[in-house]
């Protein structure tokens, strides 16, 4: 899962989605912030990320209230992980935190860099508009979006005027459905519903595929 911008609702969609789509894990990842950014977060990362270039969270961090990945825990997730990282430890910081998580649990991971290193059942992207500050590794990514969330009230043409600026940033922008909704105030479309569990499904049975061949 994805977004063009920072606060876009990626968190709350899946904070909504977990009581209804059965056992999944969570990886969270971002980048360390770049010098000049959010201060806090750059000083605590860089004295804890190490020659590996990337760090994951310890279990009291990942538990502690108000935490995302906290509340993650308690919407209904089997198992989460939040993983920082610099780009030179993105793919080994994603293998550390991929073999953290049971074999064969389907999972979804916060944060679209991911996708250029693993392969994906699928790409959601949400969006809340007005859209601004986009950034570039998403924009790479739009051709491989196969669906849109617009975060925001569902007026007419809402969708459409995303469509059209993420369009004009990618051509090869062109997902197969999309739902707009205000994800603190609306419930979850289910047809939204219905497409994420079938993408958990696809995802459990090419990781049992994958398994089965490894066993030959």
């Amino acid at each position: 899962m994805t977004a063009p911008c920072s606060d876009s609702g990626k968190t709350v969609l899946i904070e909504k989605l977990l009581p209804c789509i059965g056992p999944v894990g969570v990886l969270k990842i971002s980048p360390i912030p770049a010098p000049g950014g959010d201060r806090q977060i750059e000083r605590q990362s860089a004295a804890s990320i190490g020659a590996d270039n990337f760090y994951l969270s310890p279990p009291d961090e990942l538990t502690t209230p108000g935490k995302d990945t906290a509340n993650l825990l308690a919407a209904g997730a089997v198992h989460v992980e939040r993983l920082r990282y610099q780009p030179a430890g993105l793919k080994a910081g994603l293998d550390f935190a991929m073999a953290r998580f049971e074999a064969g649990l389907p999972l979804i991971i916060e944060g679209g860099s991911a996708a250029y290193h693993l392969p994906t059942a699928a790409v959601l992207l949400v969006a809340r508009p007005p859209l601004a500050d986009i950034k570039p590794t998403t924009i790479g990514l739009l051709e491989r979006v196969d669906y849109l969330v617009v975060n925001a009230p569902p007026t007419k043409g809402q969708v459409e005027q995303v469509r059209k600026v993420l369009v004009s940033l990618n051509s090869g922008f062109c997902p197969k459905d999309s739902w707009p909704l205000d994800l603190v105030r609306d419930p979850l479309p289910a047809g939204l519903v219905a497409t994420v569990r079938q993408i958990l499904r696809s995802d459990r049975q090419r990781q049992q595929r994958r398994e089965q061949d490894l066993d030959r």
